[in-house]
């Protein structure tokens, strides 16, 4: 890898104050990247800023971000921030959990072309000299990684290797494409470099910052490749459980991040996308809960009744009356962990299923007893829940509740986080567990549909 072009270090007192320089400018990047991007920048919050003169420009292992204070100290505030956002989406796709036995340099380069095209795509402007290969874009880091290394023929090659601009082979037919914002040196076709400088304008002049009027003719395109090293965890105990629990915590701290992005209406275009599309064939907890209701629910036609749908086509069919749910039994676990956004979304979807239906309904607001009961109309019943409780989970109460006041449910639905393993016998009614969460226990009983999307494969996104 290139070192960074730095000033004279001079005294101790002068790099000491190019040190503190670079922390400001990472600190403002990073407050601005919340602002900006929720998504990127609360996971950014949660990383440690290390000055590291050591590096070449930045890595990150999950923990920590290190950057070169000369980098950090000289680069554009919105270039800065694009290299801080690439860092990110480095951990936010597992690439410092996943390289397993592969070559270091070459599954940077593979996961440095997936990180830009999504960075690209969600509007950011990155250093001069990043890596871009539009004919990857969309893939994993693991098939760019194989393609990467068959065209090289061999597993390694070095972050400053052969595809590389101003390297000695950066004419091959594999060379990566660059935009002119990348700082590409490479002529239009048909054109000359001399005549190419000459229609983008002069390399210098008083007009131009210095940082752009340092460049010559002869110095080569920095190149810009933001280090993922492998987490610390991994280099400590290489073990498969440890990185299962790594991949586990990726997931968690991905999803927390698009929930906030997606309350403050600002998620990342393109890897929003490869959300969805790995989460497509994902069951829609809505409309299984209204397909559940609309099965409980008892259809009753009569003769007297005809359908006035079909009366004008000379068909007397019989009407159907009023749709009724003799009794619906909602069971809300309250315990300490209950999650009360995912319950507001649950409870709003529930009134919208009972919206064609005459319906009964109970609440029981339980944790490791019944802590409260409400009767009434469905609807009205859902409007005057006060959730009480608090303490551990348990769901025999509910059985025990259920069979002592003799009700005879059409339907129960459970709202939980099934972080328990005592259940009651099966009821004699059909079930459904409303599961927010990341447990991924099954009920011995009733059907489950979880609340909170599950999180992607990390190969399968990025």
């Amino acid at each position: 890898m290139n070192p960074p072009a730095t000033p004279d270090a001079g005294t101790v007192p002068q790099r000491e104050a190019l040190r503190r320089e670079a922390e400001t400018a990472m600190s403002r990047a990073r407050s601005a990247l919340l602002l900006r991007e929720p998504f990127f920048g609360w996971l950014a919050m949660r990383l440690r800023l290390q000055a590291d003169e050591s590096c070449a420009q930045l890595w990150t292992d999950g923990k920590t971000i290190g950057f070169h204070p000369a980098f950090a100290a000289t680069l554009p505030p919105d270039k800065l921030l694009g290299a801080l956002a690439h860092e990110v989406l480095h951990l936010a796709c597992g690439h410092h959990v996943r390289r397993g036995g592969r070559d270091v340099a070459l599954w940077n380069e593979a996961c440095d072309v997936v990180v830009n095209a999504l960075l690209l795509e969600a509007g950011f402007r990155l250093p001069e000299g990043f890596v871009q290969r539009p004919a990857l874009a969309g893939q994993s880091a693991d098939a760019v990684y194989a393609v990467l290394r068959q065209e090289r023929g061999t597993p390694g090659t070095g972050l400053a290797g052969q595809d590389r601009a101003g390297s000695a082979d950066a004419s091959r037919p594999e060379q990566r494409e660059r935009t002119a914002e990348s700082g590409s040196a490479r002529p239009r076709e048909g054109q000359s470099p001399q005549k190419q400088r000459t229609q983008d304008g002069p390399r210098s002049g008083k007009g131009r910052p210095a940082r752009e009027r340092r460049r010559s003719e002869r110095e080569p395109v920095p190149v810009f490749s933001g280090e993922v090293r492998d987490a610390p965890a991994l280099r400590d105990a290489p073990e498969a459980d440890a990185e299962a629990d790594l991949r586990r915590q990726v997931e968690r701290d991905v999803r927390e991040a698009l929930r906030r992005a997606r309350h403050a209406g600002r998620i990342p275009a393109g890897f929003a996308r490869l959300w969805r599309r790995e989460g497509a064939g994902q069951t829609d907890w809505a409309a299984l809960l209204r397909r559940f209701v609309a099965q409980c629910a008892e259809n009753d036609f009569s003769w007297c009744m005809p359908n006035r749908r079909f009366l004008h086509t000379g068909c007397y069919l019989p009407g159907r009356r009023d749709v009724r749910i003799p009794c619906l039994v909602v069971a809300l676990d309250c315990s300490g962990s209950v999650n009360a956004e995912t319950l507001s979304a649950f409870m709003r979807e529930l009134e919208q299923a009972l919206l064609p239906y005459d319906a009964e309904a109970v609440v029981l607001c339980h944790d490791c007893r019944i802590q409260s009961v409400v009767r009434g109309q469905g609807r009205d019943v859902l409007r005057r829940i006060q959730l009480r409780g608090g303490g551990g989970t348990d769901y025999r109460p509910v059985g025990r509740w259920l069979e002592e006041q003799g009700v005879r449910p059409a339907c129960l639905l459970w709202f939980t986080d099934m972080e328990c393993d005592l259940f009651p016998p099966e009821p004699p009614c059909p079930t459904l567990w409303l599961v927010w969460g990341d447990n991924d226990r099954q009920p011995p009983f009733g059907q489950r549909a979880s609340l909170t999307p599950p999180a992607p494969s990390l190969e399968k996104i990025a």
